[in-house]
């Protein structure tokens, strides 16, 4: 069963914040490596905890929600496609800035075309991370109706 530590995900949620905080800092010149090293590190370790969350304490969620309320099989679903989403969207947005910073280390890097693709995948790792932050909003949403909803006539 999960825990409440883990439904929490205390160091899930710092490990998001710490990537949110990291994708604010503005990329001074001379200092995109470093931003880039720093960034991709971020972003690799969110998206494979992630992966890891789904697959460990949704899919435990999940289940019990079913065991609960059967009628909440769509939402379960819809749940479970969204976090398959965002898992893939996490992975490529990783990818990419680990990319940049391998592109950033060449000889003469087009440092305009670079902060243009950083400024893009900035934007869509913030739209990630309010993504994942909602679905792990309504998976506990649920979980917690799941208990407590109405399910027929009473007097």
């Amino acid at each position: 069963m999960v825990s409440a530590h883990e439904v929490r995900g205390t160091v899930y949620v710092e490990k998001l914040a710490r990537y949110e905080q990291r994708l604010e800092i503005p990329v001074v010149p001379g200092e995109l490596i470093d931003w880039l090293d720093a960034v991709s590190r971020v972003a690799t370790d969110v998206a494979v905890d992630f992966r890891q969350r789904l697959r460990k304490a949704h899919a435990e969620l999940f289940a019990v929600i079913l065991e609960r309320d059967l009628a909440l099989a769509a939402r379960v679903e819809e749940m479970k496609h969204e976090g398959v989403r965002l898992a893939q969207q996490a992975r490529r947005i990783a990818n990419a800035f680990e990319r940049l910073a391998k592109d950033c280390r060449a000889e003469e890097p087009d440092e305009a075309n670079l902060l243009e693709e950083v400024q893009r995948y900035s934007a869509e790792a913030l739209s990630m991370i309010i993504g994942v932050r909602k679905l792990d909003s309504a998976v506990t949403t649920w979980y917690m109706e799941a208990f407590d909803r109405d399910r027929g006539i009473v007097d």
